[in-house]
């Protein structure tokens, strides 16, 4: 069952699957367990949905300043080596100013989270309806009812994004969720195939159209889009990409972070038969398909959940 709201987290996301990250150059979080089951899971549900949404596509990093380009530099041989190179073709000055140079990584990922969700929906029997988590849930020894929904399960799983800080069932779950805006933006002589990044991220979409973002804003937890946002955007744009930007569109959508920065999921104290699969944050394309299949495990009494994300 499905709200199916128009502004999600997961529909506005680049879906970006990144192997080294943020602004001290670190390896991602378990990069090493969760990439090759998110290769696994992905395939699979191509396959099964008939459509295609994920697809190995390299980064390009512009550095920021020196600092960034040392660390890179000690760490290319070493730790980042299979990860990240020397950027090929170069960087076009004409293009982009990159006075520190960068770095690519030729084995990135993206996940068409829109397209996903979409043959997703058409390959399972979606409900389109709202649980309320107050009114709605009556669980017992055995199961689960929903009475005003005319559905019984034996389990029922809340995977509700931001939403999950009002749900009663998880009340010592702290969220610092974040609204996150995007654009899209027209560059037509940029002439560039490969992700960038630097301070933010731009994605090309074909025919020159480009999505950029995002900001965070843990004050704000609507899906309206700003012009504050829009400006911050392609302030940060401007510092590094040369040719005339035009916006197109302006998304914004929350994003549920939770305080312990890693995903939480588990069952609720006053039931095992009521979970929580949550707190995916920015990197839910690259950590869902790990640590769902570690909740299913638990849930079907063939396994646990880690203790560094156990809720």
């Amino acid at each position: 069952m499905d709200r199916n709201d128009a502004a999600t987290a997961s529909k506005v996301a680049a879906g970006l699957v990144t192997p080294v990250t943020g602004k001290r150059l670190v390896k991602t979080w378990r990069l090493d367990d969760l990439l090759p089951a998110a290769d696994r899971f992905y395939r699979r549900a191509e396959a099964e949905c008939g459509g295609g949404f994920f697809a190995v596509r390299p980064q390009l990093r512009l550095f920021a300043d020196e600092r960034e380009r040392s660390v890179y530099d000690a760490r290319k041989t070493a730790e980042f080596l299979g990860l990240a190179a020397d950027p090929d073709p170069p960087v076009d000055p004409a293009r982009f100013a990159a006075p520190f140079g960068g770095c690519q990584f030729p084995t990135a990922r993206q996940l068409a989270t829109d397209r996903f969700l979409s043959l997703s929906r058409s390959r399972f029997e979606v409900r389109t309806a709202n649980v309320d988590p107050s009114t709605d849930v009556d669980a017992t020894e055995v199961g689960v009812h929903l009475p005003r929904l005319g559905v019984t399960a034996k389990t029922l799983t809340f995977c509700e994004g931001f939403a999950a800080a009002g749900n009663p069932w998880f009340p010592g779950v702290a969220f610092n969720s974040a609204k996150g805006e995007i654009l899209t933006v027209r560059i037509p002589d940029l002439g560039e195939t490969r992700i960038v990044n630097r301070g933010v991220w731009l994605v090309p979409l074909g025919g020159g159209l480009f999505r950029t973002g995002a900001t965070y804003d843990h004050a704000a937890h609507d899906c309206v889009p700003t012009a504050a946002a829009r400006d911050e955007i392609l302030g940060r744009l401007r510092e590094f990409v040369r040719p005339p930007i035009e916006v197109v569109a302006h998304d914004a959508a929350v994003r549920p972070i939770i305080r312990v920065k890693h995903p939480s999921l588990g069952v609720s104290p006053r039931s095992p038969r009521v979970g929580l699969f949550n707190g995916l944050a920015s990197k839910g394309s690259l950590a869902a398909p790990f640590f769902a299949e570690q909740f299913a495990a638990f849930l079907c009494g063939a396994g646990d959940i880690e203790p560094e994300v156990r809720l």
